[in-house]
């Protein structure tokens, strides 16, 4: 039997070689710039600011954070989809307006910014973590090699000014040559206008450009559909093939052509 298990075993090695050299490898081969996505790729949300948020919010509108709490959820998973469909930004004035709407409350006059405000100390105050703790080093190293780094993020109630804010934090704020948020573009990936400046550079096609992120809709198909390279990162989905599951398994594939 023992022979049986050999050959299963080289077989094995060979195809993860040949997909390794003919997939992950060749695309490398062109790349010259990588772009990321941000939220559940590089950071990760801290719970303890999603109960502050609902109880901020709760406070708010003057309801009950056991009514509000589930709509705030359905509502963030509504504009998710809504921006994997069509590309829609929903700005934070326009998502607590939909939520003091579902909530039926009248949003207090004048108030918009005083809550933003609030809410951006909460945030920054119990920030996101980094999704693995040697992302800041592989952006470094990424950088002393000579390979450019876009962030290409879509926002919800958080605003880029305030994740700006939050990845200096983080020491993964100054890594890179270009930051786009959704929403200072006024569109959400998988919209070609979120992709769109990298472009229009002459001196960078968009087949350079690997992209990676944690959405199937957005990043994946997103990034190829407007010509970019992109791989998935997720520990989901087992036979997909064109993915990684750690930042590490990333870099090991990265080291051998940047």
């Amino acid at each position: 039997m023992w022979y049986r298990l050999l050959v299963k075993v080289c077989a094995a090695l060979h195809i993860a070689k040949n997909f390794y050299s003919s997939s992950f490898f060749a695309m490398f081969a062109t790349m010259k710039a990588i772009s990321f996505d941000l939220w559940n790729t590089l950071i990760i949300s801290n719970p303890v600011f999603k109960t502050l948020q609902a109880q901020l919010f709760s406070d708010f509108l003057d309801v009950e954070l056991a009514l509000l709490s589930p709509a705030l959820f359905y509502l963030d998973k509504a504009l998710d989809k809504k921006a994997e469909k069509k590309g829609a930004q929903a700005s934070f004035q326009e998502r607590i307006s939909l939520l003091a709407q579902q909530l039926e409350r009248t949003l207090p006059a004048g108030k918009i910014n005083e809550l933003y405000e609030a809410q951006e100390s909460v945030f920054l105050a119990n920030a996101p973590t980094l999704s693995e703790p040697n992302i800041g080093d592989l952006l470094d190293t990424l950088k002393d090699k000579g390979t450019r780094l876009l962030l290409i993020s879509n926002t919800g109630f958080i605003a880029g000014k305030t994740l700006r804010m939050a990845m200096n934090e983080l020491n993964i704020g100054q890594q890179w040559d270009t930051m786009r948020f959704s929403d200072e573009v006024g569109y959400s990936k998988p919209d070609k206008r979120m992709f769109a400046p990298f472009q229009q550079e002459p001196a960078l096609q968009t087949t350079e450009i690997l992209h990676v992120g944690d959405n199937l809709i957005t990043d994946y198909y997103g990034a190829r559909k407007n010509g970019f390279l992109s791989c998935l990162y997720t520990k989901n989905l087992p036979t997909f093939e064109l993915k990684f599951d750690t930042i590490e398994h990333l870099w090991d594939l990265l080291k051998y052509t940047v």
